[in-house]
């Protein structure tokens, strides 16, 4: 069964081996004039993690597919509800971008309980629109930011890694 065909609430896209972090001592530079050591490729930095909650199969499927390239590692997505909160507490990803359809109370309750409760993950609300409705709801539940679904993958891109790198994203309208 292929991604596509998966009708599941919630996808773990996550590696089965752990993903170990770099190391955070780097080596001293060569003395001035002296010869560089071959050394290995240096490993690609990893971007930041992401699980998508969307009710909707087509961007849950797709947004894997955009981000992928520009470093962004979509580790796994849910639809809503208590598959949501389960996959974003076993995954622990960087940022979760969550949806929520407007006027839907459970929705915003969802918000609520990822931001509330006890979970380190940041929480970014993927709004239907740049309007202040939804940036009240963002707001109010404790996300840590909100980004319109009419923005572009390099916007979408700059707010998730601004979140993951602890900063917040509450965008003006146009």
């Amino acid at each position: 069964m292929t991604f596509l065909e998966q009708s599941s609430d919630a996808v773990d896209l996550a590696p089965a081996a752990p993903i170990l972090p770099l190391s955070s001592t780097p080596e001293p530079p060569p003395a001035r004039g002296a010869e560089r050591p071959a050394t290995a490729a240096a490993a690609p930095v990893a971007g930041p993690t992401l699980v998508v909650v969307d009710a909707h199969a087509a961007v849950r499927a797709g947004l894997p597919l955009l981000l992928a390239p520009e470093g962004i590692d979509v580790v796994g997505t849910a639809a809503g509800g208590l598959a949501a909160e389960q996959l974003i507490a076993r995954l622990e990803p960087d940022v979760a971008l969550v949806s929520i359809e407007s006027g839907d109370p459970a929705g915003a309750d969802l918000l609520q309980r990822l931001v509330g409760g006890g979970l380190r993950t940041p929480v970014v609300l993927y709004a239907d629109e740049d309007d202040g409705a939804q940036a009240a709801i963002a707001v109010h539940s404790g996300a840590a930011g909100v980004v319109a679904k009419h923005r572009t993958v390099a916007e979408l891109c700059d707010v998730l890694r601004t979140i993951a790198g602890g900063g917040v994203w509450f965008n003006e309208s146009d």
